[in-house]
C-alpha cells in the first residue's frame, strides 16, 4: 500500500509546481506589459540645448534653429529660433537683445507690428541755380565788353560761394530697419517665443550655410532690476526626432525575379 501512494504524491507534487510556474509567468508579464505601457507613454525630447544664467534666475529651455530639411539653410535665408524663457526673479525682466555671429537677430511674426517707412528729406529747388546762372550771362551780352568784365566777376563771386549742400536724399544702404526686440517675461513666468506662434526670433539674412547639427553662436541680453544679464549659448540647428521617410523602391523590368 505505501508502494501505490508514491506515484499519486509525486503527480500532486508536479501538478503543484506546474502550477507556481504558470502563475509566476503571468505575473511577471504582467509586469512587463505595464513597463511598455510607461515607456510608450514617454515622449521624446526637443533637440534643443538647455542653459540658465549665474544665479539661475533667468532659465532658457529647448533653444534651437527650426529644422528646415537635410538641405538646411542657404545664404541669405531667414533662420526662424525656437526658445522658452523661465522668468525666476521676484520682479518681471526684459528681453532687450539677440545677436549672433551667422546674421542679424530680430524679433517676427503675426503680433510683431513692423515700424513706420523713414521719410527722406526733400530734395532743394533747382530755381535758385538757375537764376544765378542766367542773369549775368544776359547782362553780359547786352552791355557790351566792359560790362561783360564786371558780369563775368559777379557770376566768379557768386560760383565761389555756393549755398551749403543739402542732406542727400537718397536712401540709406543696407537692409530696411527691423522691430526693436523687447520681450516682458513676469514673475516667475514664461515667455515661449515659436515659429507656430505669433511671436519668434529669426536671423534676417543667414551669412552663412548651416545644415541640420551645425551650431551658432547666439547672445540673449536681459534687462532686470539689478541690471543687465548676458548668456551666451552654442544654439543648434534642430535635427529631426524620427528618421526622413524613405523614397518609394522602384524596379526595373527584369529585376526583383
Amino acid at each position: 500500500m505505501t508502494r501505490s501512494m508514491l506515484p499519486r504524491l509525486r503527480v500532486r507534487a508536479a501538478v503543484v509546481a506546474a502550477s507556481a510556474a504558470v502563475g509566476a509567468a503571468v505575473l511577471l508579464s504582467g509586469c512587463g506589459a505595464g513597463q511598455v505601457t510607461q515607456t510608450e507613454n514617454q515622449q521624446p525630447p526637443i533637440s534643443g540645448v538647455n542653459v540658465d544664467s549665474k544665479d539661475r534666475a533667468i532659465q532658457l529651455r529647448n533653444v534651437a534653429f527650426q529644422y528646415s530639411g537635410t538641405s538646411g539653410y542657404k545664404t541669405g535665408q531667414p533662420v526662424p529660433l525656437h526658445v522658452r524663457i523661465v522668468n525666476q526673479n521676484l520682479t518681471p525682466i526684459r528681453l532687450v537683445g539677440v545677436t549672433s555671429e551667422a546674421g542679424a537677430v530680430v524679433i517676427a511674426g503675426k503680433g510683431v507690428t513692423p515700424p513706420a517707412p523713414s521719410v527722406p528729406p526733400s530734395s532743394p529747388a533747382p530755381s535758385a541755380s538757375g537764376s544765378a546762372s542766367g542773369v549775368p550771362s544776359g547782362a553780359a551780352s547786352a552791355s557790351g565788353p566792359a560790362a561783360s568784365g564786371s558780369a563775368s566777376g559777379s557770376a566768379s563771386g557768386s560760383a565761389s560761394a555756393p549755398p551749403s549742400t543739402p542732406p542727400s536724399s537718397a536712401p540709406p544702404s543696407g537692409p530696411p530697419s527691423n522691430p526693436t526686440i523687447d520681450v516682458e517675461i513676469p514673475v516667475r513666468g514664461l515667455a515661449v517665443l515659436d515659429p507656430s506662434l505669433d511671436r519668434y526670433l529669426q536671423i534676417a539674412g543667414l551669412n552663412e550655410e548651416l545644415k541640420p547639427g551645425d551650431t551658432v553662436e547666439v547672445t540673449f541680453r536681459f534687462q532686470t532690476d539689478a541690471g543687465e544679464v548676458v548668456i551666451t549659448t552654442p544654439v543648434p540647428v534642430a535635427i529631426p526626432l524620427s528618421p526622413p521617410p524613405r523614397s518609394p523602391l522602384h524596379l526595373e523590368e527584369g529585376e526583383g525575379h
